[in-house]
């Protein structure tokens, strides 16, 4: 989750420091690769041990999701320390690039979520945060051919990244059910 931060700081940092002021790209790439890190809190090295203990996969998770939040949110505020100091923060379109972070999140945790379940993998935090990168990139390069697609860091039909976010975010959730509660175990 921390090397997630720091490679989502180290553009604005570059950017910064050869002396440039167009931060759009660096911010672009913080926010996808902020949110994509975030996957990594589906990753859970004591999964067998914990599965018999009384507190839930959704408590487990989401305990790991805080710390995860918290360690993204100090990163963010490095890029954002970063902008301030090359006096390019006053132009960025803040509301887009969390929107373009939500949805990076929902993708890599849906991704994670849905492999940890299938156990195909024992790294799936891995395995979601480098496919919401993936996805994310080949949307944005799928734009250039199709208009209606949104584009990373573009204004134009920004607000279907909101839709691949609920999407993302409704199938993380459905992935990340406990198969301890399904229907008829009690």
């Amino acid at each position: 989750m921390a090397a997630a931060g720091t490679l989502a700081l180290a553009p604005t940092v570059v950017t910064v420091a050869r002396g440039g002021h167009e931060l759009l790209l660096a911010f672009v790439t913080a926010a996808v690769v902020g949110g994509a890190g975030l996957a990594q809190a589906v990753d859970d090295d004591a999964a067998v041990l914990l599965a018999s203990a009384p507190t839930s996969l959704a408590r487990r998770r989401a305990g790991r999701l805080a710390v995860a939040l918290i360690v993204m949110l100090a990163a963010w505020l490095g890029v954002a320390v970063a902008g301030a100091l090359g006096g390019g923060l006053d132009q960025l379109p803040i509301r887009r690039l969390v929107v373009e972070a939500v949805t990076a999140a929902g993708i890599g945790i849906a991704v994670a979520a849905a492999t940890a379940r299938r156990g195909v993998t024992n790294r799936p935090g891995l395995t979601g945060a480098l496919m919401s990168v993936v996805t994310m990139v080949t949307i944005t390069l799928t734009a250039e051919q199709y208009g209606a697609l949104p584009r990373l860091g573009d204004a134009a039909h920004h607000g279907r990244w909101l839709w691949l976010a609920a999407a993302a975010w409704l199938a993380a959730a459905w992935a990340s059910r406990d198969p301890a509660r399904a229907p008829g175990v009690r």
